[in-house]
């Protein structure tokens, strides 16, 4: 049995090439790059190379550039640091669709003084420039808005919002972990302050994340214990992480030709396909204005978490959401964020597609997925009840 992997959202697996470029920094270039030896001058120099490196593919400051953790952690930074600097006093224009990461950082920094205003998104999963700029107040500090969702992949007007930000003064802060490797954008024109990448949503390492904080952001640091990363993140520097981190970006600026076409053709002819095998099918998220590689699909009469363990049984791998968020009972609060309802947020999957696929893996995947949802139906015996009052088609949905 072939298995066809759908869920490049939640990791993807290191590309050998970046395996090689990290190698050897695990043995013999094993030093600590705040060391002034030798082997930890070597460290240092391999840090700054692959600092100096992100800065050119990214077009921006070596210095504008932090390495963290992972893609929480540099949220976390952005949020807690923004704060921070100005004495946990103000108010955020968060969406409501952000990632966890994000929204439950926020829920913190209420905790500690700051007011907040959740903006939710339209039904299509779009953040409205409007609602967001009529949100902002006298105080307001910072807006948060991510620029591809991860469990819809539905794309936010970043640049446009951002731009009305700063004619007010407010940071920007923009979770980019998604879009990187996916879409084509230049970081400058997202008129963002703070943005946020992960190197194991490219097939980097897990373990490594990196936060563009733009010259003269007002931004304090989060972990102390260490003057690294221009003192705003202490801790000794992963360097095989960060050497893997450059290397995956410079793979992906050297790959991008092309490919996000074949995949907004696969996720198209994967949609189209389920609505043709299947009724009772609906696409959630804009219908052409999102990742290429990202479909987020309800099913009527289905539970997504029950579908999800069927389908890893026949081979194919995909999520019920974020994988944050899959081992939880709850249903996605982005599409709950929506509009949509529980009975279809529990009812809807995820399937990313990446460079683990091929196109002759698409109609099997159709197959799979598709007698995955009638043998669930047949068990329950619920296939007959309507999605929000409606039987929804993806047919028109195909983009």
């Amino acid at each position: 049995m072939e298995q066809i992997y759908l869920d490049h959202n939640a990791t993807t697996p290191v590309d050998s090439r970046v395996l090689e470029a990290m190698r050897p920094y695990f043995s013999d270039q094993f030093g600590n790059s705040a060391s002034l030896h030798g082997p930890g001058q070597r460290a240092r120099v391999a840090v700054d190379d692959a600092r100096r490196l992100l800065g050119n593919l990214l077009n921006c400051q070596s210095s504008e550039l932090i390495f963290t953790s992972g893609g929480t952690e540099a949220d976390n930074l952005a949020l807690m640091g923004v704060a921070r600097a100005f004495n946990f006093k103000g108010h955020l224009v968060v969406s409501g669709i952000e990632h966890r990461a994000t929204l439950e950082t926020v829920g913190l920094l209420e905790e500690m003084g700051l007011r907040s205003t959740i903006v939710p998104p339209r039904e299509d999963g779009v953040v409205d420039v409007d609602e967001i700029v009529r949100a902002f107040e006298d105080d307001t500090i910072l807006v948060s808005l991510m620029l591809a969702n991860n469990e819809t992949g539905t794309l936010q007007p970043v640049a446009e919002v951002g731009g009305e930000a700063q004619k007010r003064g407010i940071i920007v802060h923009c979770d980019a972990v998604q879009a990187l490797g996916k879409i084509p954008f230049e970081l400058r024109e997202l008129n963002a302050d703070l943005v946020v990448f992960s190197a194991h949503k490219m097939h980097g390492p897990k373990g490594v994340g990196l936060l563009y904080s733009r010259f003269g952001t007002r931004m304090a640091g989060l972990i102390s214990g260490g003057r690294q990363e221009y003192g705003k993140r202490g801790g000794t520097t992963n360097v095989p992480g960060v050497v893997g981190l450059a290397e995956a970006v410079r793979l992906v600026f050297e790959q991008h030709n092309g490919f996000p076409d074949k995949l907004r053709s696969w996720t198209d002819r994967f949609v189209t396909g389920l609505s043709e095998a299947l009724p009772g099918v609906a696409l959630n998220g804009h219908p052409t204005h999102r990742l290429p590689g990202t479909v987020n699909v309800a099913f009527e009469g289905v539970q997504s978490s029950l579908l999800v363990q069927m389908l890893d049984m026949s081979g194919v791998y995909a999520s019920p959401g974020s994988a944050c968020q899959s081992g939880a009972a709850e249903p996605s609060h982005v599409l709950l964020a929506m509009g949509l309802g529980e009975e279809r947020a529990r009812s809807s999957v995820r399937f990313s597609f990446g460079r683990l696929n091929r196109e002759e893996q698409v109609d099997p995947a159709i197959a799979a997925v598709a007698d995955c949802v009638q043998r669930f139906r047949q068990t329950v015996g619920s296939g007959g009840r309507e999605i929000n009052g409606r039987l929804d088609r993806t047919a028109s949905y195909a983009g």
